[in-house]
C-alpha cells in the first residue's frame, strides 16, 4: 500500500486543536477533541509533543510516528517513507509511505526509493535523467561513474560496519536465516539510503572474510559476524 502523508496538514490539525482546546466555545472544544483523536491515528504522542515543542526533527517524527502506529496496530508489518519534493521549488512537499506485510515488498520499495534518490542526486550510472534520455558526453559520463563507484564503496563500508550491531539487535548470529530477513534488517537501519546491490556486496565481502556462508536463499551467520573488526 502507498499512502500520501501530508505532514503539513497534520501539523495544522495539531496546532488548531492545541489553540482551541480550552476555548470558551463548546463547539470549538469539541472540534479540538475530534482533531486530537484524528491526529492519534496519524502519528504518535511523542511526535505531537515534538511538534508542540518546536523540535527541529518534528517533521520526520510525525511520519515515523505514523508508520510505527500502523505497525503497532498490526495493520502492516513493514513500513518505509520517502520525502517527495515540490518540483517547482525543490522544497519539501509531502511524504510517500509504503507499507507491506512481507520483507520482499519492504526491501523492493527501499531499493526503488534509493535508486530514485541516487538518480536525482546524479549518483546513478544511467545516462538519462528521470524524465527523459538526454545524452551525456563521454568525459562527463566517466566522471559520473567514478563518483558512483566511490559512493557505492563508501555505503558498502557503512553497511559492513553496522552489520555486527544490526545482527546482534535481531539475535541473528550463529543462525541460518533467509537473506531477505537480513536485507530487511539493513533497511530498518538505513531506510532508503542504501541499495540492494550494496546489501549484497556487503554480505559477499563478509562471506569472503569467512564470517558467513551464503547458499541459495539462506545465509548461515557465524558468531564472528557480529563482532566488530
Amino acid at each position: 500500500m502507498l499512502v500520501r502523508y501530508d505532514d503539513t496538514r497534520v501539523k495544522r490539525l495539531i496546532a488548531w486543536a492545541r489553540n482551541n482546546w480550552t476555548c470558551l466555545e463548546q463547539r470549538h472544544r469539541k472540534t479540538a477533541e475530534a482533531f486530537f483523536a484524528r491526529v492519534g491515528k496519524l502519528t504518535s504522542d511523542a511526535a505531537v509533543e515534538a511538534f508542540l515543542n518546536n523540535d527541529a526533527a518534528a517533521r520526520e517524527a510525525l511520519i515515523t510516528g505514523y508508520i510505527n502506529e500502523v505497525k503497532r496496530r498490526k495493520v502492516f508489518g513493514f513500513g518505509i517513507h520517502y520525502p517527495v519534493r515540490n518540483p517547482a521549488t525543490g522544497g519539501h512537499h509531502y511524504y510517500l509511505a509504503h507499507f507491506s506485510d512481507h520483507e520482499d515488498g519492504y526491501c523492493y520499495m527501499a531499493n526503488f526509493m534509493a535508486e530514485a534518490e541516487r538518480t536525482l542526486e546524479g549518483l546513478s550510472k544511467r545516462t538519462g535523467d528521470l524524465f527523459g534520455n538526454q545524452p551525456v558526453q563521454m568525459e562527463l559520463l566517466e566522471i559520473r561513474q567514478e563518483f558512483v563507484a566511490q559512493a557505492e564503496d563508501a555505503t558498502v563500508k557503512r553497511i559492513i560496519s553496522a552489520l555486527p550491531e544490526i545482527l546482534g539487535d535481531y539475535n541473528l548470529h550463529g543462525r541460518r536465516v533467509e537473506n531477505r530477513k537480513i536485507f530487511a534488517a539493513i533497511v530498518d537501519r538505513f531506510g532508503y539510503s542504501t541499495t540492494r546491490k550494496e546489501w549484497v556486496r556487503a554480505l559477499r565481502e563478509l562471506q569472503q572474510a569467512g564470517k558467513l556462508l551464503w547458499r541459495g536463499q539462506k545465509i548461515l551467520l557465524s558468531r564472528a559476524s557480529t563482532r566488530p573488526n
